[in-house]
């Protein structure tokens, strides 16, 4: 499965010791691969950052856009990536509820 997902450009690999302009530039291509127009701005202090470090920033940079990038764990010293939809449904307050129910 994961080969298909590299093959096909759903997914890519890299070393462990990558450097952000090699990931980002396999992040926007995942995005191309969807037609999706993203561009991941703001992401400067990444540039010098161990890919440990820079991973979660990455997704706080697409925290709006309604996708995610997550590692596929292949038991090996890279790191598989590919992106996710993330769907952030709105909270239910309790008092919300209640009065759904008994109003």
């Amino acid at each position: 499965l994961i080969d298909f997902l590299i093959e096909n450009n759903y997914a890519f690999e890299v070393d462990w010791k990558a450097y952000y302009t090699e990931v980002k530039t396999g992040i926007e291509g995942l995005f191309q691969k969807k037609g999706i127009s993203i561009i991941l701005e703001q992401d400067e202090d990444l540039y010098d950052l161990d890919a440990e470090i820079f991973f979660p920033k990455i997704n706080q940079l697409l925290f709006n856009t309604g996708f995610s990038i997550i590692n596929l764990d292949i038991d090996s010293d890279s790191y598989v990536i590919t992106l996710a939809i993330v769907r952030c449904e709105s909270k239910i307050t309790l008092i919300d509820r209640f009065e759904r129910f008994f109003c």
